[in-house]
């Protein structure tokens, strides 16, 4: 993230980026370490539980009347608000109303960034925003072809992001 907004701070200030080349060493090295980083055995375990917890749940989803799955999704809506935020945003995005979704992560991306991230590695404490909603909404936006909505929301990000960074004094 930091190499990004300093990127974005050359181009504002009118400083010529010098551009890599294929043949630049530093990108074998990167290439090698996203390979050797790209699967481990966590990541494998919780694969794993999800396929299993998939396998175990559908028999039982399938026996369901659609009473009872819409009983049970209700349920979980009002339990989990993550769940009622998923399923009104996929409501939105069914209904082509995307204004509403991007004013929500427009909305997301200013509370989350106003205040400032803070690490104390001494005593391990800190905070650090869950960005994680925004980046499923931004995901889902793209995926139903909402593209330049994303590009917006993205520039909207990265700005934040930086007034972030610069409120913080680690």
């Amino acid at each position: 993230m930091a190499v990004v907004l300093e990127y974005l701070d050359q181009l504002k200030k009118g400083i010529e980026v010098p551009q890599v080349t294929e043949q630049d060493e530093r990108i074998r090295v990167l290439e090698e370490s996203l390979e050797e980083d790209a699967w481990d055995e966590e990541d494998e375990e919780e694969m794993g539980s999800a396929i299993a917890a998939n396998e175990t749940l559908q028999p039982f989803l399938k026996q369901q009347s659609k009473t009872q799955l819409i009983d049970l999704i209700e349920d979980l809506a009002e339990r989990y608000p993550v769940v009622c935020e998923t399923l009104q945003d996929l409501e939105d995005l069914s209904k082509g109303t995307v204004r509403k979704m991007v004013m929500t992560v427009r909305k997301e991306i200013h509370e989350l960034s106003a205040e400032p991230g803070w690490r104390n590695y001494w005593n391990d404490e800190g905070f650090t925003p869950d960005y994680s909603r925004v980046r499923d909404r931004i995901e889902a936006l793209l995926a139903r072809g909402h593209a330049d909505d994303v590009v917006a929301l993205g520039k909207e990000l990265l700005e934040a992001g930086r007034s972030q960074v610069e409120m913080s004094h680690d």
